[in-house]
C-alpha cells in the first residue's frame, strides 16, 4: 500500500495459488471494503475462470457395444476413458492381426476416444490397448 500525492492510497495485491482438478470450475475475484463515517462501501472486479490444464492419471479401456456377448459381425466400439484438459489424442493397438503376437498400432493421434470395429470378425480377435497423448508428450 503506498500513499498517493492526492492523498488517496493505492493498493495492490497478489494471490498466488497452486491448483487442483477439482477446482476446475472455481472463479476468482477482488472485493474491496471501505469503512467510511456514512457507512460501509465497496468494490468488486469482474469473475475470473482461469483454464485449468492437467493430465490424464488414469486410463481405461471399455467395450462400450455391443453390451453383454460378442457375435461374428456386431459391430464392437473401444472406448479409451480418461479425464484430462484439454482432451489429449488417442493411439489404439492391437495383436489381433499380427502373426507374431505383438501389438501393432491401429490408430495415432486421434481425437475421437472410440474405436469401431464393423462387422467384427475371427480375424480381429485379440488384445487391445489404448494410450493417451496429452499436449507435446
Amino acid at each position: 500500500m503506498s500513499e498517493l500525492p492526492s492523498g488517496f492510497y493505492d493498493v495492490n495485491s497478489i494471490l498466488h495459488y497452486h491448483h487442483e482438478r477439482s477446482d476446475i470450475a472455481s472463479t476468482f475475484h477482488c472485493e474491496a471494503v471501505y469503512e467510511l463515517p456514512s457507512g460501509t462501501k465497496g468494490a468488486e472486479s469482474k469473475r475470473v475462470s482461469p483454464t485449468l490444464h492437467y493430465p490424464p492419471e488414469t486410463l481405461e479401456l471399455k467395450i462400450e457395444s455391443p453390451r453383454g456377448e460378442i457375435k461374428e459381425r456386431d459391430t464392437v466400439v473401444l472406448l479409451c476413458y480418461t479425464i484430462a484438459n484439454p482432451m489429449p489424442t488417442f493411439t489404439f493397438w492391437t495383436n489381433a492381426l499380427s502373426h507374431d503376437g505383438l501389438m501393432k498400432m491401429i490408430t495415432s493421434g486421434v481425437r475421437k476416444q472410440s474405436l469401431m470395429i464393423p462387422g467384427i470378425g475371427q480375424e480381429q480377435s485379440g488384445d487391445y490397448k489404448c494410450q493417451a497423448h496429452f499436449g507435446d508428450k
